[in-house]
């Protein structure tokens, strides 16, 4: 008795997963019909997943499929017809979709790379504007020096010719008039660079030094 029970439970399961399975290929076969007829579209997930496992497992046959399907299996190479064409046309969308992924990743890529070119050429653009600014200053601070540098050589020069003038006076006034003189030649090569007043109070000392000095038509032009 056991052992009919264990076989007739055995006999069960069997029974039970005939019907699913031929329940599976009715769907199959008439998915398959409404796709011929333009009803319906190819299988995707999960009925194809499905399908394929069941049609691996119970490998069916035309004589199978004659027990369960329309027209003792009329339907058969249609129904595996249906399938193929799914699994073909899940192939076609997954490539698609790995198409589009790579299309996507190549897009991020050339995105990061102009992101990275713009962050680069920005840093340069910031570059060159800090060092326009420097070279800038530079040269503001360049024409400051040079103009302190022109400013000290006129007050140098300045000063030069009327400490020999002044000289010149001392040496005047003391009777040296030869000396005096001397003293006021040393002044011609500063005359581009003091002022016409000073030139007057230079030819003026020089018409003084000639008269006391004997010599007449001394003055400067």
């Amino acid at each position: 008795h056991e052992s009919l029970i264990r076989q007739w439970q055995r006999l069960q399961i069997w029974v039970k997963e005939e019907a699913e399975s031929a329940e599976l290929y009715r769907r199959l076969e008439d998915s398959a019909r409404r796709w011929e007829k333009g009803q319906t579209r190819l299988w995707g997930t999960p009925d194809l997943e499905r399908a394929q496992a069941w049609r691996k497992c119970e490998q069916p046959t035309v004589l199978w499929a004659k027990r369960y399907g329309v027209n003792q299996g009329e339907y058969f190479g249609l129904a595996m017809k249906f399938l193929e064409e799914s699994e073909r046309e899940q192939q076609r969308v997954r490539q698609d979709r790995e198409l589009e992924q790579q299309r996507t990743w190549r897009l991020k890529s050339r995105l990061q790379w102009a992101l990275g070119l713009l962050v680069i050429a920005g840093v340069l653009t910031f570059w060159a504007v800090l060092e326009r600014g420097q070279a800038k200053a530079s040269e503001q601070q360049a024409q400051v020096e040079k103009q302190k540098a022109v400013q000290a050589e006129r007050e140098r020069t300045s000063n030069l010719f009327e400490s020999n003038l002044t000289h010149a006076a001392l040496l005047a006034r003391l009777e040296d008039y030869a000396l005096a003189k001397n003293k006021l030649d040393e002044t011609r090569e500063l005359d581009s660079k003091v002022s016409a007043s000073r030139h007057h109070a230079r030819n003026l000392l020089v018409w003084f030094s000639n008269l006391k000095g004997g010599t007449p038509d001394g003055l400067y032009h």
